[in-house]
């Protein structure tokens, strides 16, 4: 195989999602999001919060369980 440029900042689609240049794309094992870049500063927040509130969850069951409290409890 050879690869060809063929332009770059170009809309394109994948799996029939448009994903526009300086669009925010994640993946990780359970699948793939694209974040429009006007909507990347609403979707951090609301990802974070999430976060915050996971650690504290798995904190409280940690405390109930007597588990030594590590990294993936603490809440910055």
């Amino acid at each position: 195989g050879r690869i060809e440029y063929l332009e770059h900042n170009t809309p394109i689609t994948i799996g029939g999602q448009r994903v526009n240049p300086r669009d925010l794309v994640v993946g990780d094992g359970d699948g793939v999001i694209i974040v429009p870049e006007d909507r990347i500063e609403e979707v951090a927040k609301y990802a974070r919060q999430e976060a915050v509130n996971d650690k504290r969850g798995r904190r409280k069951m940690y405390e109930q369980l007597g588990w030594a409290l590590d990294d993936t409890v603490q809440v910055d």
